[in-house]
């Protein structure tokens, strides 16, 4: 009699086959982690690369006194917040989304609160008039955009596997550079629109600068683009957590029906 124990049948649902290259254009999942990149990532994109606008439009029309030197250092110092709270942003996501799947939660959760900071970044953005206060929509911001990037390596790795994560995350990263596009040309094409050229005198009159004088004004419609986007985020990724579930629910009852056959 053969006292050896019999090797135990492959469990197909022990773990998620890796997939790269052109599959993951197959792969409903990768479409689904691709647009959400693209819309919470556009919506960061747009504030980072328009900070500098949003600190002129908002001293011109706040303090028409304000000089060059003096709105340029109030730029500075919103580049560098934002670049402090992605930090953060990406610190604290890391931790938290091993923390969350440690108690056996779903990751998408630092995606939700990713999506309701650039939210709130974006209400901000539509009701701030006092540039003393635009530290909370570049600080919102970073935080969000460093939260949203701390996570979603991990989300890729876990839905494709390790082995491709090279390839996988660098076609996720298209996502950012179409819809970062997309809303920065919406948002110079609002800007310009409330803009107007103002001389400074030299060169025949033609020496000068395009400025707009509106505050909040000047740029507020390309903020309610980006409010919808992110709250669309907010859905898509609680949607997100309820089809995980779905799916460990029945990747579980076929491992129960396997496990059954076993025995």
């Amino acid at each position: 009699m053969d006292d050896q124990p019999k090797p135990r049948r492959a469990n197909l649902h022990s773990h998620k086959p890796d997939i790269t290259g052109f599959r993951l254009l197959r792969t409903p999942k990768f479409w689904q982690l691709f647009i959400m990149l693209g819309l919470l990532c556009g919506v960061g994109l747009m504030t980072i690369n328009n900070i500098g606008n949003n600190a002129r439009a908002l001293w011109h029309h706040y303090d028409d006194s304000a000089g060059h030197d003096f709105i340029q250092a109030r730029q500075l110092v919103h580049v560098s917040i934002l670049s402090v709270a992605s930090f953060c942003g990406r610190l604290l996501s890391g931790i938290g989304s091993d923390w969350l799947v440690h108690h056996h939660a779903s990751r998408f959760w630092t995606l939700v609160a990713s999506a309701c900071i650039f939210t709130a970044a974006q209400v901000v953005a539509l009701t701030l008039e006092n540039p003393h206060q635009l530290f909370w929509l570049s600080g919102l911001t970073g935080l969000a955009y460093g939260a949203l990037f701390g996570v979603y390596p991990a989300l890729v790795a876990d839905a494709f596997g390790p082995s491709g994560m090279g390839i996988n995350w660098g076609a996720m990263t298209m996502a950012p550079v179409l819809s970062g596009n997309l809303f920065n040309l919406a948002y110079g094409s609002i800007l310009d629109k409330h803009s107007h050229f103002v001389s400074d005198g030299s060169d025949g009159g033609k020496g000068g600068e395009v400025r707009c004088d509106d505050g909040q004004g000047c740029y507020a419609s390309a903020y309610w683009i980006t409010l919808l986007s992110s709250v669309v985020g907010v859905v898509w990724s609680l949607w997100c957590i309820r089809h995980e579930r779905r799916e460990k629910l029945i990747e579980a009852r076929e491992r129960e029906r396997e496990a059954a056959r076993e025995a």
